[in-house]
Parts: C-alpha cells; sequence; structure tokens
C-alpha cells in the first residue's frame, strides 16, 4: 500500500510490542484524501467501521504529522474562520485481539482499494466547509448519525438504530467474502462514474472557489472538482489519470515519521530535508517562456461557442487585446492567436496595457513577452490612481479607475487603427457583476458580451463569457505564462464586495453544481430576445 501514510511511532519503528491500533492518511495525486471522507468509503464501501478526526493530543499528534509551528498556527487561524475542514487528522482503525485472520484480511483489503481507486468517487460526494462532513451528493434525506451510546444490549445481543445514509454495498452475506466485496466495490464505482454525466452535466465545478486567498494554499486534500473533469468519458486506466495534475501540499515530506516512502530514491532524498511550510512563489526565479500556449479542446469549444453565438469576430477585424498580465487576458490573447492560426476568418491582432503608475503594478516584462510572440504591443502609462483619489470618495475608486482605463483604452484603439477592443471577462465575472447588480442596484443587468460603444467607432467583446475562472488558472501553471500580480493600494486593505459575492456563488455552486450553466443559458437567452426586438415590427 505505497499511498498509506502511517502515523509511526519511535516505538514501532524500533519494532517493540505495541496495541493493533493504527492512524493513517492516503496519499492521492500530490495531496492527502481527506480522512473523513476516507471513513465514509470504507463504511459505505465494505462496511467497515473506522474514526476520523484531529489528534487530541495536538502538539503530539502535529509532531507525526510533520506540522511545523508556524502551519500549525495558520491552520488554527483558518479553522477559527470557520474553515473546519482544514483541520488535520488521521483515519484510525484498529484490530480487536481476537479478531479472525479472514477478517483482518478483509480491512486490509478494503483499506488498499481505498488507496488506490478512492479518489474517482470524490464527485459522488460532497462536504460541508464548516463541518468537514462528507456525504453523499444524491442523497436527499438528511444523515442521521448513530452514536454509540446508543447501542442497547439489554435482550443479550447488541441492538442499535439503523441510519438513514446511502450505502454503495448491501450485506447480504453473514461470512464476509473479500473477493465478492471487492467485485462489488468496482461495480459500485463503475456506476458512480457513468452517474456523474446526470449529476453534473457539462458543468465546470470550482470548488477551489470556497477558499478565500489566505487559506488557499493551507488545503491538504483533493477536492472533487479536481478529478471530475478527468473522470468524464474515462475509458481507459485509473492510476494514468491526474498525474500531471499539479497540486501542492501546505507542507512537503522529509524525514517525518508519518512518511512512508514510495521507493528507494525517494527514502534517501527523504533524509536530508525536514517538512517545511514552502513559500506560494519563489522568488528570483524566471519562468520559463514557452511561444504560444497549448489550449485544451474544452477551452477551444467553449471560446468558439460564444464567438458564434454573439457573432463576436467578423472578417478584416483589428483586435486589440487588453492584457493586464494576469491570467485571463494573457490566456486570451493565447487563445485568440491559437484561433487566429487556425480560423478561416481573417483578424489581426495586438496588444495594449495601461499603467495606472503604482508602484505595485510593473508591466515593463510584457513588452520582451510580447516581443517574442510577435504581437504588436503599446503601453499606456496614465496616473489614474492619484486621479482617482482627487476625484472620487474611496468607495467609487475601483469604478473610477475602471472608467478611466476604458477611455484610454478606446483613444489607443481609435490612434493605431483597431475597430475590435476584446476584453478577459469570464464566467465568473459575468456571475458576480450579475449578483452585484441585483443585490444593490436593484437591476437584472451584467457585462454584455458583443457591444459597440457611445461613439460608435470601436466595437467590445468577451470572448471567454462561457468560460469558468478556473480554466485560466490551468493554463496559467501548466503553461508557466508570465503572470504579473496588480496589487492595487485602493483594494488591498479589505475585502470588496465582489469578492463576498465569489464567495456565495462558490456556497452556492457546491450545493447545486450546475449553477453556472444555468447562467450560459441566461446569457443565450438574452441574445436572442436582442436579436428578436431588433427585428421586431
Amino acid at each position: 500500500m505505497d499511498n498509506v501514510v502511517l502515523m509511526e511511532t519511535e516505538n514501532f519503528r524500533k519494532g517493540l510490542k505495541k496495541l493493533p491500533i493504527f492512524s493513517f492518511n492516503i496519499k492521492s495525486h500530490g495531496k492527502f484524501l481527506h480522512y473523513n471522507f476516507v471513513v465514509r468509503l470504507l463504511n459505505d464501501l465494505f462496511g467497515v467501521q473506522s474514526r476520523g478526526g484531529c489528534a487530541c493530543a495536538a502538539i503530539y499528534g502535529f509532531s507525526l504529522l510533520g506540522v511545523s509551528s508556524k502551519l500549525s498556527h495558520e491552520l488554527n487561524q483558518a479553522i477559527g474562520k470557520g474553515y473546519e475542514i482544514l483541520r488535520l487528522g488521521a483515519v484510525r482503525i484498529n484490530f480487536a485481539y481476537w479478531i479472525e485472520e479472514d477478517l483482518a484480511f478483509y480491512i486490509l483489503v478494503a483499506v488498499e482499494w481505498v488507496s488506490k481507486y478512492g479518489w474517482m468517487l470524490l464527485p459522488y460526494y460532497t462536504f460541508d466547509v464548516e463541518k468537514s462532513v462528507w456525504k453523499v451528493r444524491t442523497s436527499e434525506e438528511e444523515e442521521k448519525r448513530t452514536w454509540l451510546h446508543k447501542v442497547d444490549y439489554s435482550t443479550g445481543k447488541m441492538n442499535y438504530p439503523k441510519g438513514s445514509g446511502k450505502f454503495f454495498v448491501e450485506d447480504k452475506a453473514s461470512k464476509i467474502d473479500a473477493e465478492i466485496m471487492l467485485e462489488e466495490a468496482n461495480t459500485a464505482l463503475k456506476r458512480a462514474i457513468e452517474e456523474y454525466k446526470h449529476i453534473y452535466g457539462k458543468a465546470t465545478l470550482d470548488q477551489e472557489a470556497l477558499f478565500s486567498e489566505d487559506v488557499k494554499t493551507l488545503r491538504w486534500f483533493l477536492l472533487p472538482s479536481e478529478v471530475l473533469d478527468k473522470l468524464r468519458g474515462f475509458t481507459g486506466d485509473a492510476n494514468t489519470l491526474l498525474e500531471n495534475t499539479q497540486l501542492k501540499l501546505p507542507f512537503k515530506g522529509g524525514k517525518s515519521k508519518a512518511i512512508v516512502v514510495e521507493s528507494k530514491v525517494e527514502e534517501k532524498e527523504s533524509e536530508e530535508t525536514d517538512f517545511v511550510f514552502p513559500d506560494v512563489a519563489e522568488k528570483g526565479v524566471e519562468k520559463p517562456v514557452k511561444m504560444l500556449a497549448t489550449i485544451s479542446d474544452q477551452v477551444y469549444k467553449l471560446v468558439g461557442e460564444a464567438i458564434k453565438d454573439f457573432n463576436m469576430i467578423k472578417e478584416g477585424d483589428r483586435i486589440l487585446v487588453c492584457v493586464s498580465g494576469g491570467k485571463d487576458s494573457l490566456s486570451l490573447l493565447h487563445i485568440l492567436l491559437n484561433l487566429q492560426a487556425r480560423s478561416p476568418v481573417k483578424f489581426e491582432l495586438g496588444a495594449v496595457t495601461v499603467d495606472p503608475q503604482t508602484p505595485q503594478y510593473n508591466p515593463s516584462p510584457l513588452a520582451e513577452y510580447m516581443k517574442k510572440l510577435s504581437v504588436p504591443y503599446y503601453l499606456e502609462s496614465h496616473n489614474i490612481v492619484e486621479k482617482a483619489k482627487e476625484c472620487m470618495q474611496k468607495n467609487s475608486v475601483c469604478a473610477f479607475c475602471s472608467r478611466m482605463r476604458r477611455g484610454v483604452i478606446y483613444q489607443c484603439a481609435r490612434t493605431i487603427k483597431y475597430n475590435v477592443i476584446a476584453l478577459g471577462q469570464h464566467l465568473d465575472d459575468l456571475a458576480e457583476s450579475f449578483m452585484m447588480s441585483v443585490l444593490h442596484n436593484g437591476r437584472l443587468r451584467t457585462m454584455k458580451t458583443n457591444y459597440v460603444n457611445d461613439k460608435g467607432d470601436v466595437r467590445v467583446i468577451r470572448p471567454l463569457v462561457y468560460c469558468r475562472e478556473k480554466l485560466f488558472k490551468e493554463i496559467a501553471e501548466s503553461q508557466k505564462l508570465p503572470v504579473i500580480v496588480d496589487n492595487c493600494p485602493a483594494c488591498f486593505a479589505a475585502p470588496k464586495e465582489r469578492h463576498r459575492v465569489k464567495l456565495m456563488l462558490a456556497q452556492q455552486e457546491h450545493a447545486f453544481p450546475t449553477i453556472f450553466l444555468s447562467l450560459i443559458h441566461i446569457c443565450r437567452c438574452r441574445r436572442y430576445a436582442v436579436c428578436r426586438s431588433r427585428w421586431s415590427p
């Protein structure tokens, strides 16, 4: 069981006798399976009762897990904010001294199966961030927990109330047959994967949005959304899936008592380092530049549908892409460059960046990058933030700055004869704007996908309106795009309303995975309604 990480004690390693109680975690694709998820799977698939939870002796438990005091403090702060799901812990199983050998073997077989294939059942379950409880997503009833104190022996045998949980495998035999149970578990796995297309449809789930920026790097467990897309249309070997997924633990392996190495090479390397809390990004390390990023078929399809639905790009268009240096705008540029190379509709591309002259924002690396891409590049530098502070109240700086940037871009497009401006807002941005307009302005409005400005000389398009934000995170990471962090001094002091709305939508999507598909449907309906109104007598 290479993926099973035992929480070993000094006496255990010395081979001394100990009670047959084992605490462990299961590694999966760069992270761990959440211990409460593992406990749930062992119960639902094999009827194996185990315990999942944190270490009661926290200091001792953290030493076994290899957790630094700094990480312990940060986790404690995150849990205090309501992220109970981030609490570290382990799965615990005990073998009674009188247990039969066949039963002990069956329990080990169950743990081994979950360690190999359990991750594939993640999308079949959902979790509560505040309570750290996992349950079957399709279960309609509220599940009732069965407590040990409910067990009754008054009749001379053990009696206990049955819970209302949904189980994959039913106990049909008095004697457990490991081979039969494994066969039923494999059947349940195939059935669950087939059900994903009915549960999620074509939805692109982004559960990472449930975690605020200050706690994202603390997440140590794999999310259902991280495996969902990989399992759609699954036909190959399960062990080959997700091998290229870039996931990072908030602590990395070293000579920890908790790590079970998977090869002699890893064991040799692990003796050289201890568990440490890594920096989010290595400073001073230059990212290799790869010309013309590889774009997935999924992104091509979504962008192509949006361009077609809203008639965004026409023959001979000269499109000026607004590039701030963020993941969205850089991804948009690469998508349009790829489309330009393969599309029968001929159009030209250029890029523009507006520098608001803040010390935190340095767009200078973009010029060299655009040169390597052979994209005409224009840098517009204006002291926008200072002017905004002078002219507007603080709570209006963002809106004022946005209007000023847009005006600068319009003027640039007119000067260099570009008739179309391409913006990098995606479906998440449209959804957030829609909710903010409803809640604060009482209007059913959001960003337009294709429109002409007031003067009628420049058209504005948003080709990413059908795409989720997570797709561009994946592009930026996998293609190592030179992302520039735009730190606006007017915005970083406290979370703004857009951030709060983002978290609200993430919570709703967690409960109802297809809500963003509904928003795409609204966009399409609105487009057809606009077309009909234009041609009505």
